[in-house]
């Protein structure tokens, strides 16, 4: 079993949220969540019985399409149509960078298992790698994607990956290198690919 430690954050609301941190970073942020929520009821119930939004985050200019939890909980990722990644604090909501180099709409965004990097992709074909601490660009990777880039999934030791696509077509890619390995397609899908999940053994 992983180490676990509760860390209380006071909020500038007044309130208190607790949050499980589980390290390494080897469970579901899904479980950080549930943990937060059961143990913030527990505080406030009449805040979360309420079934109202907790907290809206706002500051993307066109429409929202994909949303993504880094690993340790601290942190949503959110792209948009405008070609740009927003960083947010899940604590506070605030906006903590914006991450721009695509110039066109963003549709898939995956997080590496090691808490460090992040990839977006969409209209232009180009996965970019990120350091989502720094907020720097890493490295991009020049498709042969016919299509846009929506369904992204990076393998359990982010050596290798895969991009799903309007062409209908998967590739998978290493890395390291950006180097193409192979292409997913033979009696494949009909229509278009919007999302990939690899399982656990991969």
């Amino acid at each position: 079993m992983p180490a676990r430690k509760t860390v209380r954050d006071k909020r500038e609301d007044g309130l208190l949220d607790v949050f499980e941190q589980i390290s390494p970073f080897s469970e579901q942020t899904s479980a950080i969540i549930v943990r937060f929520v059961i143990e913030l009821e527990f505080i406030v119930p009449e805040k979360v019985r309420s079934r109202s939004s907790m907290r809206t985050m706002e500051g993307h200019s066109k429409a929202v399409r994909p949303i993504r939890c880094s690993p340790c909980g601290r942190y949503v990722f959110s792209a948009c149509r405008a070609g740009v990644v927003k960083k947010w604090s899940t604590y506070n909501g605030k906006l903590l960078q914006d991450l721009k180099v695509h110039k066109s709409d963003l549709y898939g965004l995956a997080v590496a298992n090691d808490g460090i990097h992040m990839w977006s992709a969409g209209d232009d074909r180009i996965m970019v790698k990120w350091n989502i601490k720094t907020g720097e660009k890493v490295m991009e990777i020049k498709t042969e994607h016919k299509s846009w880039i929506e369904g992204m999934a990076v393998t359990s030791d982010d050596k290798y990956i895969f991009s799903g696509s309007g062409d209908k077509t998967i590739r998978m890619y290493e890395v390291e290198t950006g180097r193409f390995i192979r292409s997913f397609d033979r009696n494949g899908h009909t229509t278009w690919v919007y999302q990939l999940a690899l399982t656990s053994d991969d």
